[in-house]
């Protein structure tokens, strides 16, 4: 059995930008282009219709390359003028074209169309970052808004806790998970309770319940600011938790699965540092805040350099957060002055 626990709670400029592949493109379509070109004229980015890229010169509808802010951005734009609504099929050729190895790289991808999308398309797209326009959105969208540089945080969905039916009350659950063994009906040991719950997990869940899982990080994404946890139940009937001599009799063991999957603007800084010897070297600080961490990177003149990289990562507080502590230290404080006048 398997159920969603109660939520809680990734610069990534390589997200994809489409509009679909056609062979011949209306007025109305071909305006497009300038429409685009009018609208980030004042960024000095390049507008290029049936752009050729890469060394088998593959062709992208319209393709937006320019500097935005300190970041180099492509956006590419893939134009389908049918009659009909983007299906399935369809939009899987076009996902090949940008997210396959080997795929064409740019930094977002946004799918045009006349007539629209079928629902699952909307769903993959949503999965993916992939923005989706009809032709009259497309005319009255801000285009600069996806000249944003963004950061992508996500964490490889892990175990960070394990509950048991009927509950162990340990004050050390982290001994508890990790050194506990686990036996079946049959008196085998099948090793640590974390063992056994990852092993299940991941080796049978996931498999058998990839759109639930896929569904749960959606969920996260909308609603949350981008890391939650699903519970996932597994029954354990005739199971005993071994732990320091003791056996424990459970029917059930319930993971708690953590999910970061969060995105962010970033904000970005430039400074300068002078040695005392005149020489100067200039560096970025990017912030950004996503699934619950304030994130601050430092990036020298040459980024590409991994080992000059500095990366901090701490827990950020909501201002709704702060705003509730001030307000329950203010109101401790008044009622301490209130007892001390009587």
């Amino acid at each position: 059995m398997s159920s969603l626990g109660r939520f809680t709670l990734p610069y990534h400029p390589s997200l994809p930008f489409i509009f679909a592949t056609m062979p011949k493109r209306s007025n109305e379509f071909q305006e497009l282009v300038s429409l685009i070109q009018k609208a980030l004229a004042p960024s000095d980015a390049t507008v290029t219709d049936s752009a050729l890229v890469g060394e088998d010169s593959r062709e992208i509808d319209i393709l937006i390359d320019g500097k935005f802010g300190h970041f180099q951005m492509k956006v590419a734009v893939e134009a389908k003028d049918e009659k009909r609504k983007m299906d399935l099929v369809k939009f899987e050729s076009i996902i090949g074209k940008y997210f396959s190895e080997g795929g064409i790289k740019v930094n977002k991808v946004v799918v045009v169309t006349r007539a629209g999308f079928y629902n699952p398309v909307k769903e993959r797209a949503k999965l993916l970052g992939i923005d989706l326009m009809t032709l009259q959105e497309a005319k009255t969208t801000n285009w600069h808004r996806f000249s944003n540089a963004s950061l992508s945080f996500k964490v490889q969905p892990h175990i960070c806790g394990l509950d048991f039916t009927p509950p162990i009350s340990r004050l050390d659950s982290q001994r508890l998970w990790n050194e506990a063994t686990m036996l079946c009906p049959h008196g085998q040991n099948h090793g640590s309770a974390m063992k056994r719950a990852a092993g299940e997990v991941f080796g049978r869940w996931f498999p058998k319940n990839l759109d639930m899982f896929n569904n749960a990080v959606q969920q996260i994404q909308n609603e949350h600011d981008g890391a939650g946890h699903i519970h996932i139940t597994m029954p354990h009937n005739g199971w005993s938790v071994v732990f320091h001599g003791k056996k424990h009799q459970i029917t059930s063991m319930t993971a708690r699965l953590h999910i970061v999957s969060a995105s962010a603007d970033i904000n970005s800084t430039e400074y300068e540092l002078c040695s005392e010897d005149g020489t100067t070297k200039r560096f970025q600080k990017i912030q950004a805040t996503a699934g619950g961490k304030k994130l601050t990177f430092l990036l020298p003149e040459t980024p590409h350099v991994p080992e000059k990289i500095i990366l901090n990562i701490e827990d950020a507080i909501s201002e709704a957060k702060k705003d509730r502590d001030r307000r329950r230290k203010t109101l401790a404080r008044h009622q301490k002055n209130s007892k001390n006048n009587s």
